[in-house]
């Protein structure tokens, strides 16, 4: 960990705060899901490029059938990276923090973030598990309406924690459940 983590968490840790867990996320963290929306943004963004009218009169037609398929499948590969370059990114700038009253989400970076959870508050929390004993462990759910009254949901925990049954363990038994 470096040393300006370091330094931030003893910052942020109260004088009476015991750390019991710190870990980052895993490098394979990233969501299954993700990649099956950006398919799915590639074969509209195939169908819209050839039947648009934005594009009837660019000449596809005398390129043959091939130019179209060929940009799908380069715009596929690059949301496909992008959507898997992400997480690993902001993975590598994250740190998780279990005290005995407080579960840490830090993200370092230009700007410093912090969220607290306070054990007391944390209701309940779910666990999903990969095979390999990975996962995440969301303690928070939440609703938000954006600007335009659209009502948002998202949630706060620990994603990408290489043993996710034993951080689950240590909450229970900080939180006396």
């Amino acid at each position: 960990m470096p040393s300006v983590w370091i330094r931030r968490l003893a910052l942020e840790k109260k004088s009476d705060e015991e750390i019991i867990w710190v870990a980052r996320p895993t490098e394979a963290y990233g969501r299954t899901e993700q990649a099956a929306w950006v398919a799915g943004v590639a074969v509209l963004l195939s169908l819209g490029i050839r039947f648009s009218d934005l594009f009837s009169g660019f000449g596809f037609e005398d390129w043959g059938n091939w130019v179209i398929p060929v940009i799908s499948l380069f715009a596929f590969l690059v949301l496909f990276f992008l959507v898997w370059l992400m997480p690993r990114w902001n993975s590598s700038k994250t740190l998780y923090v279990l005290t005995n009253q407080r579960a840490l989400l830090m993200r370092f970076g230009v700007f410093f973030r912090i969220r607290a959870f306070e054990l007391k508050k944390i209701q309940k929390f779910t666990r999903f598990e990969l095979e390999d004993g990975s996962g995440d462990l969301v303690f928070e759910r939440f609703s938000l309406k954006d600007e335009d009254g659209n009502m948002k949901t998202g949630e706060n925990g620990f994603y990408g924690i290489a043993d996710v049954r034993q951080v689950e363990k240590i909450l229970k038994t900080v939180t006396n459940r």
